[in-house]
């Protein structure tokens, strides 16, 4: 079974197909072919209020960062996008995310992977729950190799924001990544006391 969207309102795709892209190119229709080469992708978006964010255009820049972070990897063949969510309302509560989890338990789900138009929309705020949440699962798995004390992981935060190889790995992923990474990491600090101006390795 392939997902296909499921959008309200106009056809978003075909819109966004006729706009230029951020460096003011003209979109060509990207047809998916019946044996997709590469890696297919499943892209996941969201804004959270109808009010005050135009959906066509948020959906539109969203997309673009998705397909350069995909570009020369696979192709987009399947589309989630929520509106009207906030990145506090967990998955399962929200419709299109929550489409995407269950497309993701099955086998035939027609997708390899997830691309999201921008890491911060689809997932957690520094110092939320979620996001220091996130930050002790990665100190316990590092704790495994070594003790890492909450000091010693801002300066990991801050070696892999500051250091170019950890930086360009981080951010190859997705753009800003390795910056995010070190603030829900400083986030987490000061929820447990910790000055991340001055922490040390110890």
């Amino acid at each position: 079974m392939r997902y296909a969207p499921e959008l309200d309102g106009p056809d978003l795709l075909g819109w966004w197909l006729r706009q230029p892209d951020r460096r003011g190119r003209l979109r060509a229709r990207r047809p998916t072919p019946p044996d997709p080469v590469g890696i297919r992708f499943a892209f996941y978006g969201r804004m959270s209020t109808r009010e005050f964010q135009d959906r066509l255009s948020s959906a539109r820049w969203q997309r673009d960062f998705a397909e350069e972070v995909i570009d020369g990897r696979g192709v987009i063949v399947a589309e989630f996008f929520d509106v009207g969510f906030s990145r506090q309302v967990p998955w399962p509560r929200r419709p299109q995310a929550a489409r995407l989890l269950e497309a993701l338990a099955d086998p035939g789900r027609g997708f390899d992977a997830v691309v999201v138009g921008e890491f911060e929309r689809a997932f957690y705020t520094p110092g939320s729950p979620e996001a220091n949440q996130l930050v002790e699962r990665h100190r316990e798995v590092f704790s495994s190799y070594f003790p890492l004390t909450g000091q010693m992981q801002v300066c990991l935060g801050r070696m892999f924001e500051a250091d170019p190889a950890f930086a360009a790995h981080y951010d190859g992923i997705r753009a800003g990544l390795a910056s995010w990474f070190r603030r829900i990491i400083d986030a987490n600090a000061r929820a447990h006391r910790i000055d991340p101006h001055t922490a040390t390795w110890q």
